[in-house]
């Protein structure tokens, strides 16, 4: 098709470009609703039509109050809706997402909660913000207890608000941001009439960043509570809730977690309660797979983090001190200075990893130390600033700052190991729990989603990226879709085996799968499922399931992770929307073979439109690398089509490399981001060794000649220096250059007269250098050949 505009345009290759005619939610208000009670929500956004439709698991009735946009009107910046929450619904966060004919949004958490809840007021959008600011005491707004406030912080300020207490009130006052979305670190203050601080709260036990604190009050008086961004930052999510109120809370659960679909007794304790409450709780009303959920603390509106697992558990007090392979142990360290020890049995050789997760969890105070030994011997210590007491069987150790795990191979003789758990301090009670699991070192890895939801447009592609967490297992990844419908298309998704080239071997990678729906395919929202398996030999049946981050929240500030939600349990929400205006293709094959260290390869694509009035933004822009390759352009590109050439270079990995075309056009006023569907590279080997016809048979005192050959790629032309190593005392061999296209190669090799007879294993080894700068090794494997040597 011809090009009915010039163009001015980007194509880049890219690990996920937003679809940008699709809907974004920016704002939800307000973010919560009360139970048995209807209320007025405002989302605003962009693209949020037409036709949109509220998609939610909340359990509210929803009830558009925004009026239908009238055709050839630009979508609108905001819906309303009113929403009435159930009666006796159950409290917490849902999430909530809009749907139009162009595809789904970016989901927003609405929470569900038992209090009048009111907006602070400096931060209504019907308010005049001068008269209803809030910074100081003078300012605070006034609110009635209980109650929940919605409000933002705009910028590096602080909100204030007054309450009225009675003397011998307990009153727990706490802030919900993280949990519910919001990118804010929150800190909480109470002070007194006269502003003297009486207490405050930063990061809260059992809620992560968020903040809380109890407080008895002495005697009837006013208090002020503030409420800032530990950070003082300005952020895009910048809101919270604030609850005050006379309720219970607790601060820790014992076990942490159980396996996901059973029954277990929990016991609740710490925060406001005078002891601890023990209830059961039914893991079978979950749904997704999430590692995480919320569970409430029995007679109170609080609720606890709760991880959840896929395998067997137990607890400590049924154990009788033995730690079964793959079973996760549920302990306590009871009383100060106690240290829990279990056996394992084991055997000699074997590699085994040791894992203990406790402090970094929010429900628990343990600062764990796992230390692992035989008899007398200490095999292994993980905990702050602990050493390595022997690590001839140490692989590798982790600090508390995350959790401590030991990856150890079993010394001789050792059939039993004794792992001890204890706390860094000596610290003990009921808020000092963990989770010990031990298993065989078998080659593993994890997976997980970067985007929480995906559009595909018909006729056209969409990319979701996969982050590998490597546990063991160093070959390729090839990504899929665990049931892929029939009109939509899966390509690309090569993870490629870690590079032999180089200095850094790193845990984790990423991969791009491309999701392209077939020009009938038809519009609708379907729910995917990314798996992964492992694709190098020996390793059938190694296949994982990508876990997704529920929706993503970007949190700004140096080196700051984004909010995500990963106890939603969400694997990938998709649509199918209508197809673009334009689309990308390659021109050449989209699957070919690059041999590394050969003189490379051309690719060309070129740009199509579907209808007049597209135009495309900005020049071509070709990034200098994309995975392990080098891309460079070839000449100038025309408008509708142009090429680049690829490189191997020092890190480029053997295997599968795939990546994709964008390009952001304009049509009837509105941006879009167009895909190509990808091109899938095959790295590989440029030359090898072949294995020599026969031994090398050479007598003392004499000359001999060891021939062979080596294969090339017809791309390889580089010189190969082929040698020999490992041999005999007293038997030299000279190296062997071979150049442009030689194959054969013969070895010059001499014996001296004192060499002693008999029959010996050598090594022909060959090295040559890659095409990037001419100064990387590029080593293939080995082979092994016979030497003998006569009298």
């Amino acid at each position: 098709m011809n090009l009915i505009h010039p163009l001015r345009w980007i194509v880049a290759f890219c690990v996920c470009t937003p679809l940008l005619a699709q809907p974004v939610l920016e704002q939800l208000h307000p973010r919560g609703g009360r139970t048995g009670t209807a209320v007025r929500i405002v989302l605003s956004g962009k693209r949020l039509g037409p036709d949109p439709r509220l998609l939610s698991q909340a359990p509210v009735v929803a009830t558009p109050l925004s009026g239908p946009s009238a055709a050839g009107q630009m979508p609108p910046r905001k819906l309303t809706y009113l929403l009435e929450v159930r009666r006796g619904a159950r409290p917490g966060a849902y999430p909530v997402r809009v749907e139009t004919s162009e595809g789904i949004s970016n989901a927003l958490l609405f929470t569900v909660h038992e209090f009048p809840q009111v907006t602070e007021l400096e931060s209504d959008p019907e308010s005049e913000s001068d008269a209803a600011a809030n910074d100081l005491p003078e300012t605070a707004q006034p609110v009635d207890v209980p109650v929940t406030v919605e409000g933002r912080l705009q910028g590096p300020e602080r909100d204030m608000f007054r309450i009225e207490a009675r003397e011998g009130q307990r009153l727990t006052v706490e802030v919900a941001a993280r949990r519910a979305g919001s990118a804010i670190d929150p800190n909480l203050e109470l002070l007194d009439a006269s502003g003297l601080v009486v207490a405050r709260s930063g990061d809260a036990p059992g809620l992560g960043l968020d903040s809380r604190l109890a407080f008895k009050v002495p005697d009837d008086s006013e208090y002020f509570i503030a409420v800032r961004d530990e950070r003082f930052s300005t952020q895009d999510h910048d809101f919270y809730r604030l609850t005050i109120g006379e309720y219970g809370f607790a601060e820790n659960v014992f076990p942490l977690g159980w396996t996901r679909g059973a029954k277990v007794l929990v016991e609740f304790s710490g925060g406001s309660l005078s002891g601890s409450l023990s209830g059961e709780v039914d893991l079978g009303q979950l749904s997704g797979h999430g590692g995480m959920t919320w569970v409430p603390v029995p007679g109170t509106p609080s609720t606890v983090p709760f991880l959840l697992g896929d395998g067997e558990e137990a607890l400590e007090a049924d154990s009788a001190g033995v730690l079964r392979e793959g079973v996760v142990m549920n302990g306590r360290i009871a009383a100060p200075g106690e240290s829990d020890r279990y056996r394992i049995a084991v055997a000699s050789g074997e590699r085994w990893a040791f894992e203990l997760r406790s402090g970094e969890l929010p429900s628990s105070a343990l600062y764990g130390v796992m230390t692992i030994s035989s008899e007398e011997q200490t095999l292994a210590i993980a905990g702050e600033h602990a050493g390595d007491p022997n690590p001839y069987v140490i692989t590798s150790t982790g600090e508390t700052a995350t959790y401590p795990f030991v990856n150890l191979t079993v010394p001789p003789d050792v059939n039993e190991i004794t792992v001890a758990v204890e706390d860094l301090l000596g610290r003990g009670g009921r808020a000092f729990a963990y989770r010990l699991a031990a298993r065989k070192m078998n080659p593993d890895f994890l997976l997980s989603l970067n985007e929480p939801f995906v559009n595909i447009p018909r006729g056209g592609s969409a990319v979701v990226t996969v982050t590998a967490e490597r546990r063991g297992y160093e070959g390729p990844i090839e990504l899929y879709l665990e049931s892929t419908p029939d009109d939509i298309e899966v390509s690309g998704g090569h993870i490629a085996p870690r590079s032999t080239l180089g200095n850094t071997l790193p845990r984790f990678e990423s991969g791009r799968l491309t999701l392209s729906a077939k020009a009938g395919a038809e519009l609708r929202r379907i729910d995917l499922v990314v798996r992964g398996r492992a694709a190098g030999e020996g390793h059938e049946g190694l296949d994982r399931r990508a876990t997704g981050p529920g929706l993503r929240a970007a949190v700004k500030g140096v080196s700051q992770a984004a909010v995500t939600a990963e106890w939603l349990g969400y694997d990938l929400p998709a649509r199918v929307n209508p197809e673009q205006p334009a689309y990308l293709e390659f021109l050449t094959p989209r699957r070919q073979r690059l041999v590394r260290g050969g003189s490379g390869l051309v690719a060309r694509w070129a740009y199509h439109v579907r209808r007049p009035g597209v135009q495309v933004k900005k020049k071509v822009e070709i990034p200098r690398n994309t995975g392990s390759l080098r891309l460079r352009r070839v000449g100038d590109d025309a408008p509708e089509s142009g090429e680049f050439r690829m490189f191997t270079h020092e890190r480029t990995s053997l295997g599968m490399v795939n990546f994709n075309l964008s390009a952001t056009v304009s049509a009837d006023g509105r941006e879009q981001a167009i895909l190509s569907q990808p091109l899938e590279i095959e790295v590989v080997d440029g030359y090898g060794l072949e294995e020599p016809g026969g031994p090398l048979v050479v007598a003392a005192g004499g000359e001999g000649v060891w021939a062979g050959s080596i294969w090339r790629d017809p791309e390889f032309r580089r010189a190969v220096t082929v040698s020999a190593v490992d041999l005999p005392p007293g038997i030299r061999c000279d190296a062997a250059e071979l150049d442009g296209a030689e194959t054969a190669y013969e070895l010059g090799c001499t014996a001296e007269p004192d060499a002693k007879a008999g029959g010996y294993q050598a090594e022909i080894r060959a090295r040559s250098l890659l095409s990037d700068e001419g100064t990387t090794r590029y080593d293939v494997d080995p082979v092994q050949a016979g030497v003998t040597v006569r009298p």
